[in-house]
This record gives C-alpha cells, sequence and structure tokens, in this order.
C-alpha cells in the first residue's frame, strides 16, 4: 500500500529498484544483501513490516522477525556500505495514556506484540551507526492496499449494517500524503519524525464520514472495544503530533477530512 505511493510520487529523475514481498524477503539476510548490491542505492525506503495487529499477539517469534531483527540486518548493512534508511514505524509504540497528541521526545510505552516489535525495530536502527530517518505514521489507508478506511468503502458500498468503536482515537494518514512528506523529508531531517494527516478522529467518526458519503449514514452504529470485542489490547489515544513535520518541511499537512475525500473519489475511479 505505502511503497505503491513511495513509487508513484517520486521526484522527477529519481531512480527507484522495488521489491514485493515475493521477490525480497527480508528475513533472508543473504537475498537483502545482494538486493542491495544490485541497486547501489542511496537511500533504502523499508516499507515492509508484519502489520496484523491481532496475528502478532499469537505469531510474536514471525512478527519480531520481520519487524526487529530484519530491520536490525537491514540497517547494519547500511551502515556498511554507507546507504541512508528511511525506516516507516508506527504510533503504536505508545502506551495511549494521555489525552493530547505525542511528539516525537515522549516515552514510548507499547501494549501489544506489535508495538513491542516495532518499537525493537526502531532501537536496531538507532543503533545500528547507519545515517537514518525514523517515520512514524498513524492508521494508514492507500489505494493499492488493505486498511480499515478501504474496509469501511466496501462495507458501506454493500450496504452492511456495521459497529466500529467510538473509544479509538489517533490520527489518519494518506499513503499519498505520507509518500510526498518522505521524499521531501530525506533531504531535510533525520532521527525520528511523525507524519500523519493533521487532526484527531476516532476509528467510529472515520466510518461514519464514509457512510454518509456513500448515503448510507444509517448502518454505521458507534460500540466501545469491549463491546466489539476485541482480544488484544490497543492505545485508547494514540495521536501523534506533526509540529516537527511541518516546522521541517515548511508546510501544513493536509487535514483527515480531506485526505479522506481525496482517497474516495481516487478508489471509485
Amino acid at each position: 500500500m505505502l511503497a505503491r505511493d513511495i513509487a508513484r510520487e517520486k521526484p522527477a529523475g529519481a531512480n527507484i529498484a522495488g521489491y514485493s514481498h515475493r521477490e525480497l524477503d527480508i528475513r533472508d539476510a543473504r537475498a537483502l544483501e545482494e538486493a542491495m548490491a544490485r541497486a547501489r542505492a542511496d537511500w533504502i525506503f523499508n516499507c515492509a513490516a508484519f502489520t496484523n495487529v491481532d496475528a502478532a499477539q499469537t505469531q510474536r517469534d514471525d512478527a519480531f522477525a520481520v519487524n526487529a531483527t530484519a530491520v536490525g540486518a537491514m540497517a547494519k548493512l547500511c551502515a556498511e556500505r554507507g546507504v541512508r534508511l528511511l525506516h516507516f514505524s508506527t504510533d503504536y509504540v505508545f502506551s495511549g495514556g494521555i489525552s493530547g497528541f505525542y511528539s516525537e521526545n515522549d516515552a514510548t510505552g507499547p501494549v501489544n506484540v506489535y508495538g513491542e516489535s516495532k518499537l525493537a525495530g526502531e532501537l536496531a536502527v538507532q543503533r545500528s551507526g547507519a545515517a537514518h530517518l525514523i517515520v512514524r505514521p498513524q492508521w494508514l489507508f492507500g489505494v493499492a492496499g488493505r486498511s480499515f478506511v478501504g474496509l469501511m468503502c466496501d462495507r458501506a458500498r454493500a450496504r452492511q449494517r456495521t459497529r466500529v468503536v467510538a473509544d479509538q482515537v489517533g490520527c489518519c494518514t494518506y499513503t499519498v500524503d505520507l509518500a510526498r512528506a518522505a521524499w521531501e523529508l530525506i533531504e531535510r531531517a533525520e532521527g525520528i519524525v511523525h507524519v500523519a494527516n493533521r487532526g484527531k478522529v476516532s476509528r467510529f467518526t472515520l466510518a461514519a464520514r464514509v457512510f454518509e458519503h456513500f448515503g448510507v449514514a444509517e448502518l454505521v452504529e458507534p460500540c466501545t472495544s469491549e463491546e466489539f470485542g476485541f482480544t488484544t489490547p490497543r492505545p485508547d489515544n494514540s495521536a501523534l503530533s506533526v509540529c516537527r513535520a511541518e516546522s521541517l518541511l515548511g508546510r501544513t499537512l493536509p487535514p483527515w477530512e480531506d485526505a479522506l475525500r481525496r482517497f474516495v473519489v481516487e478508489r471509485q475511479s
């Protein structure tokens, strides 16, 4: 989902070599080293991740193999070759125990295995010695992949009655906007930067806007996480402050309402 828009939004004159999961398993250190040798890249963009939050709870070894061990090996290779690394992390490195927005300097404290594995990946990059940029987005949605927002579009179009949790709030991130920001930030930033569409929103409000667009607002209703039956803990509020990103970019990131509208239009075209 993200890699497609990274490729589509590349600046004029940039040459890229992209690999699908089938073409390159980043857990295979030899294959990874060979791919890097062929590419002779200035930057590696790591868009690969084990992102199934519920599956990670029972497949801890698999989640850590992709999100931490392989990332560490990639970062080490980057350090050895003098290649810079852009690694995409997540808001789930935070506990969700605040009322406002998390900044890049706030203490981490993941509440599930997925968040633990992604935090371990961040630490592996930081300890590798590689020149790097770690970007933390949140609640990704894009035309090329599966996402919560995409699922809501499918259910609204099919006129399926839907319950959505209203007690989880955060920021959402359209992969087009993330890709554009990433290409700009590699020339201006290092360390950790939060990138998301501006504004805090609940999952239910996102779904309600989608159902309204399709003219079936009456088919979506709110519920609590407990009522929905989540077995994996998730942050109640992991909204990300994008102040540092906006300062580096010299512009305001698009608000979530605008991003959602553009996504729905593009998905229908």
